[in-house]
């Protein structure tokens, strides 16, 4: 089967929410040609699991060991790829996915306080950090993000609402 235009729309969509400004050199090699083959091999995972599907969430994060994560929800289900080496051209992430309503916990930290004042306080919670459990995965999938965002009209971060959609999941 050949990539259709709604595939290659969904993998752009998916670039677009994994890979931003503070993580551009995680994605793409050094020499500028282009993504790493581990990268490209995820994003056409990731868009022949959700195609159809609508996009609730996406986030990537990499750590200093050269390990990789990237987290998707849509409206039935959660995706993660976790990836081992992030200067690797061979390495082909498999992506795990379960319902959403494998969802059995969720464990979150605030890190601003309930106290902070002035403009400062706009910003409230600050960087949530999420924890979450699934039957089907074996290890907790760890997200964080922060709460507030300036170029949104409503300046709510894609994690806060997230945690809303979550906390729905969960009394459902």
């Amino acid at each position: 089967m050949a990539q259709s235009d709604t595939h290659a729309e969904r993998i752009t969509e998916l670039d677009d929410l994994l890979r931003t400004e503070n993580l551009s050199e995680v994605f793409i090699t050094p020499t500028d040609d282009g993504f790493y083959g581990w990268y490209a091999r995820a994003l056409s995972t990731l868009a022949v699991l959700t195609v159809g599907e609508q996009l609730q969430y996406a986030s990537a994060r990499a750590d200093d060991a050269g390990t990789a994560q990237m987290v998707v929800f849509t409206n039935l289900r959660f995706v993660v790829v976790d990836v081992k080496d992030v200067t690797s051209h061979h390495e082909r992430p498999v992506a795990r996915t379960v319902p959403r309503s494998a969802l059995r916990g969720i464990a979150v930290a605030a890190g601003m306080r309930h106290d902070v004042k002035g403009s400062a306080s706009a910003g409230w919670p600050g960087e949530l950090e999420l924890e979450l459990t699934f039957d089907g995965l074996t290890a907790p999938i760890a997200i964080r993000g922060n709460s507030y965002d300036r170029f949104t009209e409503d300046h709510v971060a894609s994690i806060w609402k997230l945690l809303d959609l979550l906390r729905s999941d969960l009394s459902s």
